[in-house]
C-alpha cells in the first residue's frame, strides 16, 4: 500500500499512525490492569498516551532511516560511482572501470540488505571482467595487425594471455613437419620438456583443450623463482 511516492515517507506515516493507535488503546488496556477508570480516561492522560505513541513512531522512523536508509544510500552511491566510470569509458576512452576497493561496498549485515550488497559487488566484478576482456580482445586484434613476424606475434600473444589469465608462466609452440618448435617462452626453464609431454601431444592429436590439475607440493622451475602451479592449460 502506497500513500506517497517516497517509501520512507510512507513508513513515517504508518509508524506515527500505529503509535497513535497504541496511544488510543493504552488507556483502556491499563483499566484492565486495575487503574481506576476515572484516571485512565482523563483528557490529560489520553493526550499523554497519544503523544507518547506518536513520539515512538517518529523515533522509530528516524531509527529506520539511520539503520536501513544509510545502507541503501551506500548502495546508491556505489551505483552512481559505477555510472560515472561508465560515462568516462564512453566519453574519455578509458579502459578500466574501477578496482574492487573503489567500487565495491562493505557487507555488514546478513539479511536482504547484505544480499543486495553481495549481488551489487558481484555485478561490478562481472562488468569489470567483461570490459577487461573486451579491451584485451581489442588490444590483441591491434597487435595482430601491427606485425607479421611469428616470434613477435607469439611473444606478445603469450604475454597478453599470461597477464589476463593471471598465469605464472607459459610457452607457445608451432608444428613444423610433425615436430613442435618453440615460438615463445615466458617463465619456463625447459619448454622442450613441456613440448614432449604426453598431455601436450594428446591435446594436439585430439585438438581439444586439456586442463591438468596438479596436486599440492608440485614445483615448477621458472626464470626468477620456483612456483607452485595448481593447474596447467594446454590449448591446441
Amino acid at each position: 500500500m502506497r500513500i506517497t511516492k517516497k517509501v520512507f515517507t510512507d513508513l513515517a506515516i504508518f509508524m506515527i499512525v500505529f503509535g497513535l493507535v497504541i496511544g488510543f488503546v493504552f488507556p483502556w488496556f491499563v483499566i484492565l490492569l486495575g487503574v481506576p477508570r476515572e484516571i485512565a480516561i482523563k483528557p490529560g492522560f489520553y493526550v499523554s498516551c497519544l503523544s507518547a505513541g506518536a513520539l515512538a513512531g517518529i523515533i522509530n522512523y528516524f531509527l529506520a532511516l539511520y539503520v536501513v536508509g544509510s545502507r541503501i544510500q551506500i548502495l546508491a552511491d556505489g551505483m552512481a560511482t559505477v555510472e560515472t566510470k561508465l560515462r568516462e569509458l564512453t566519453l574519455a576512452g578509458k579502459t578500466e572501470l574501477c578496482n574492487y576497493e573503489d567500487c565495491s561496498i562493505i557487507i555488514d549485515s546478513e539479511d536482504i540488505i547484505g544480499e543486495s550488497a553481495q549481488v551489487y559487488n558481484r555485478l561490478v566484478k562481472t562488468l569489470a571482467d567483461s570490459l577487461q576482456t573486451q579491451q584485451a580482445v581489442s588490444t590483441f586484434s591491434d597487435m595482430l595487425a601491427s606485425t607479421l613476424d611469428l616470434e613477435t606475434l607469439a611473444l606478445n600473444s603469450l604475454g597478453m594471455f599470461l597477464e589476463n589469465s593471471g598465469s605464472n608462466g607459459g610457452a607457445v609452440f608451432y608444428d613444423e613437419i610433425g615436430e613442435l618448435k618453440i615460438a615463445a617462452n615466458l617463465g619456463l626453464k625447459d619448454p622442450e620438456v613441456v613440448a614432449a609431454s604426453d598431455h601436450v601431444q594428446i591435446a594436439l592429436q585430439r585438438r581439444q583443450t586439456k586442463k591438468i590439475t596438479l596436486p599440492k607440493g608440485v614445483r615448477m622451475e621458472g626464470i626468477l623463482a620456483d612456483f607452485h602451479p595448481s593447474e596447467i592449460l594446454v590449448l591446441p
